[in-house]
């Protein structure tokens, strides 16, 4: 009875054993197959859950790519790292799990370890296209040159129509001034998307920093042709013929370039200049005042509106722009300049010595200021201070004629320095000051 009993005993016992290990068995499964059903849900937050308790009792090198895929649509890359270098453990030649291990350290800028990662893949597959350009972005990132070059140039020989790669080699090219290696990309880029305004851009100036200036017009004229609503395409060919002097097209394109965009505060100045050149001051004016209309605080406009009022000697609207001008600029000391000539030329010496003060503000030994207030005191017949401002251009330049002649000039009419010298001399007493003087 006793050793029956014992006997039922055991049996029971490795009976239920084996149903507990079958149930842990089933368990277990029920996890997997749950993680993976949430995964394909897309419902990764409760995906993770399951998966995590999968990989706790089984040690599984898929399980653990489906957790750090998990991991990385729920934007934890730490976690989803540590379960990708998991599976490798298990399984060094696991190649999912190596793939989205380089791509996920080129995401985290680990760029020399993701280099080492697909050499591994490379290892495998020699020509695998997306390995390359990983490694080549990494290159390219760490300012590697030649090898980035190197790289794309692999994977363009693989995969010659891809516009991105492309794109990358010619600016690759085009950054390390090598226009002449940099055109046949442009130009490939041009043939695949002939209505991408870009391309007639880089083009051209590929070209033109090679001094290949026709070809540069040429490409563009092309572009405006092809696509004669793009305002960068116009207004650059305009620059171009502008460049080349050919003033009245420009000013064509120009036009055509500000019914594109009449917002733009470039093409007026652009007009404004060859107006200016071609001494048609009145239509600059125009031009200009217009746009100063719309733009009140445009600097640039200004400062191209204040020597078309000089050109026509309308002095006081000149004035009027400097002062804009001074307003707006940090440090404008050519305006200040201007501004002290043109009050000096005016006849107000008063106003003249404010702005020539205020360039010695900005630069104290600027030798132009000193002579434009020797100047202006002579106007003044206030000689002593005539000859000061001489004198310190002349310790800055002993040489500087202009401040030469004005100090002579000053020293001849200085009646009271001569005065007040022959008195120390004679030991006489200064005389009483006269009303005026």
């Amino acid at each position: 009875m006793g050793k029956h009993l014992v006997k039922v005993l055991v049996i029971s016992v490795f009976v239920s054993l084996f149903l507990f290990d079958a149930r842990a068995k089933s368990d277990i499964g029920a996890f997997i197959d749950e993680g993976i059903s949430l995964y394909r849900q897309r419902r990764y937050p409760e995906a993770k859950i399951a998966l995590e308790k999968a990989v706790l009792a089984t040690k599984e090198p898929d399980l653990y790519y489906l957790l750090g895929n998990t991991c990385f649509m729920l934007g934890q890359t730490a976690k989803s790292e540590d379960a990708y270098r998991e599976a490798l453990k298990l399984d060094p030649k696991y190649m999912p799990a190596l793939q989205n291990l380089g791509r996920l350290l080129y995401k985290e800028k680990k760029y020399e370890e993701c280099i080492g990662v697909f050499d591994r893949v490379l290892a495998k597959d020699g020509e695998d296209v997306e390995a390359i350009g990983f490694q080549a972005g990494c290159y390219r990132a760490l300012n590697e040159t030649s090898m980035a070059m190197q790289k794309f140039k692999e994977v363009h020989r693989l995969g010659p129509d891809d516009p991105e790669t492309i794109r990358t080699l010619a600016k690759l090219y085009r950054n390390a001034w090598n226009y002449s290696k940099a055109i046949p990309f442009y130009q490939k880029l041009l043939s695949i998307d002939p209505d991408e305004p870009r391309h007639y851009l880089s083009l051209s100036m590929a070209h033109y920093k090679l001094g290949e200036e026709q070809q540069a017009l040429d490409i563009l004229k092309k572009g405006h042709k092809h696509i004669p609503g793009d305002y960068d395409i116009a207004s650059r060919l305009g620059d171009l013929l502008f460049v080349n002097k050919d003033y009245s097209q420009a000013v064509s394109i120009y036009r055509k370039a500000l019914l594109i965009k009449p917002q733009s505060e470039d093409i007026p100045i652009c007009l404004a200049k060859i107006y200016s050149l071609e001494k048609n001051f009145s239509e600059a004016e125009k031009i200009l005042e217009n746009l100063l209309k719309k733009q009140p605080s445009n600097i640039k406009a200004y400062e191209h509106l204040a020597p078309v009022y000089l050109a026509q000697n309308k002095l006081n609207k000149a004035a009027a722009c400097y002062k804009k001008i001074v307003m707006l600029k940090n440090k404008p000391l050519e305006e200040y300049l201007l501004l002290g000539s043109i009050f000096l030329y005016l006849n107000k010496p008063k106003e003249a010595i404010e702005f020539y003060e205020k360039a010695l503000e900005i630069d104290s030994n600027d030798i132009r200021s000193y002579n434009g207030l020797g100047a202006t005191y002579s106007i003044l017949s206030r000689w002593d201070q005539a000859i000061g401002s001489y004198r310190k251009t002349l310790i800055l330049n002993p040489k500087d004629e202009e401040a030469k002649q004005g100090l002579f000039y000053a020293v001849k009419h200085d009646i009271k320095g001569i005065r007040a010298k022959i008195d120390a001399l004679s030991g006489a007493s200064p005389p009483t000051r006269r009303r005026g003087d």
